[in-house]
């Protein structure tokens, strides 16, 4: 009789954790929501709000970088956009969050992190030729800064 009394509290517990988590997951879903219609009218400050109530979810994490991204707070982007590449199991989505992360890099001028957010792209999307466009652009930046240090190592 115990055994049944403890598998009978065991379900009810379940039932209520997943009750929770559904819960947490319309939450998450309208944070979701509300974040995008925000973001489409423009209201980037609005969009991050209620984005970062969404932070634990992928999508949450991949549009609060798009939002920082168009507020020029590039640092929050790439912090947003490294966690949504953590958080994707779809390597599409892998591919879309490392793609951002590279064009941050990029707006910084940082030309090797671009590259290997890029490549990080591209081997989970290949055929992405916006990702493969923006790595050689980034490729070539890069030779170029190493040129112009290279020439100037010379002039000494």
């Amino acid at each position: 009789m115990e055994f049944f009394q403890h598998m009978k509290r065991s379900a009810s517990f379940v039932v209520g954790i997943v009750c929770v988590l559904s819960m947490n997951g319309q939450e998450l879903d309208r944070a979701i929501r509300k974040g995008n219609d925000a973001y489409l009218k423009g209201d980037a400050a609005t969009a991050i709000t209620n984005y970062e109530k969404a932070r634990a979810d992928r999508r949450g994490s991949f549009n609060l970088g798009n939002a920082y991204y168009r507020q020029d707070s590039i640092r929050d982007a790439q912090s947003a956009f490294e966690a949504a590449s953590s958080l994707a199991k779809d390597p599409r989505e892998q591919a879309r969050a490392f793609h951002n992360l590279g064009n941050s890099w990029l707006k910084q001028q940082k030309w090797q992190e671009a590259v290997n957010a890029y490549k990080q792209s591209l081997k989970r999307n290949p055929n992405d030729d916006d990702t493969r466009y923006n790595l050689a652009y980034a490729q070539k930046k890069l030779a170029e800064d190493q040129q112009k240090d290279k020439n100037k190592d010379d002039d000494k």
